[in-house]
């Protein structure tokens, strides 16, 4: 198993990071919330989401979080993986996923029902119960907005399904397309706005260089994945009982340039290396905006604040994984030998950019 240096060095981060201060409070009211929205239902739920730690997740991808917003972003991440698990079995099979994700949709653009009764099924309601808090604590613009946000999950999760379907090796550029949606890293993105107690000004929301700021991290947050992932994704690949392993970038860097483990490592930690430097490139793009746009003194401090918390998801959620339990065995050492150019320990150190000097 790599070391926790060896694996945070992989992705040009430091080994230590601090959390939030309410980690822990976070990480029992979700396993207490899921329970209570009925999403677990057997002891084997309950040691599945134990196991989770969504919580800690959470505090390590939004040290600034607090309270009442940490716990949001706890639960939407806790939905979001009952939903992923819940379609995880029939993803080769559009006409299964097709009802489920268009019964999805429709919950994220409902409004509340008229006699404030809770949807019947577990995954209906703790969407229901999402929506309702954020709605408490931001405007109609931000709601429907990030409402947008949440249908982009499921069409990366119905794009995933069509192409597991068709069956045909998918290019690198076709993977990326899926995965920026597929990854669901949009919506925990907004909520940044959330615990920061602002909402970014419509025409920046919608600018260009903020989407692709907001592309590059779902991107490179993928890659995180993958790279976390591989082992299992490699061994259930070959029994043939994974959706996610069709979309594996290390994977499918291995099978389409027909490139041993180490190489394909390699390549995707070049791979990710690229979207960190297009990601840098876009905030400046986005800075430049603000002054085009002669952002105020005290929108400009909050504008700060949210480039801050943007950057601290890269190191956040590379913590976030070493968090949950079922990433904790899943380093791909088996690939790598001693002396690679993976292992820092056993090479020159990698090099540190720029946001982490």
């Amino acid at each position: 198993m790599f070391t926790r240096e060896q694996i945070t060095a992989f992705f040009y981060t430091t080994p230590h990071w601090q959390m939030s201060p309410d980690a822990e409070a976070a990480n029992q009211h979700g396993k207490d919330w899921a329970v209570q929205m009925r999403l677990v239902r057997s002891d084997q739920g309950e040691r599945m989401v134990n196991a989770w730690n969504i919580g800690i997740s959470a505090a390590c991808a939004y040290p600034r979080a607090r309270g009442a917003a940490l716990d949001l972003i706890t639960d939407w991440v806790t939905w979001a993986l009952f939903h992923d698990d819940n379609l995880g079995s029939i993803y080769h099979d559009p006409r299964r996923t097709a009802p489920i994700i268009e019964e999805t949709v429709r919950v994220i653009h409902s409004a509340p029902s008229a006699d404030g009764s809770p949807p019947p099924t577990g995954a209906d309601r703790a969407l229901k119960d999402v929506l309702r808090r954020a709605e408490e604590m931001m405007s109609p613009a931000w709601m429907r907005r990030f409402r947008h946000s949440l249908e982009g999950l499921q069409r990366g999760n119905f794009a995933k399904s069509v192409a597991l379907a068709l069956g045909r090796p998918l290019s690198l550029e076709e993977i990326f397309a899926i995965r920026r949606d597929d990854i669901g890293m949009l919506a925990p993105m907004m909520m940044i706005e959330l615990f920061e107690g602002f909402e970014l000004p419509e025409t920046l929301a919608f600018s260009r260089p903020l989407r692709t700021m907001q592309d590059k991290l779902s991107e490179a947050i993928a890659i995180q994945n993958d790279v976390f992932s591989l082992a299992r994704d490699r061994t259930d690949a070959e029994s043939g009982h994974n959706a996610d392993s069709a979309l594996n970038t290390v994977l499918a860097l291995e099978h389409l340039d027909s490139r041993p483990p180490e190489e394909a490592l390699l390549a995707a930690r070049a791979l990710y290396h690229d979207r960190l430097d297009a990601f840098d490139q876009a905030e400046a793009d986005f800075l430049h905006l603000c002054e085009i746009l002669k952002t105020g003194p005290e929108d400009s401090r909050l504008i700060d604040h949210y480039l801050t918390d943007m950057q601290d998801l890269i190191p956040g959620t590379c913590h976030a994984h070493l968090a949950v339990a079922r990433y904790l065995h899943d380093h791909p050492t088996d690939y790598v030998p001693a002396s690679s150019e993976l292992l820092p320990d056993h090479n020159h150190p990698l090099p540190t950019l720029r946001r982490m000097a």
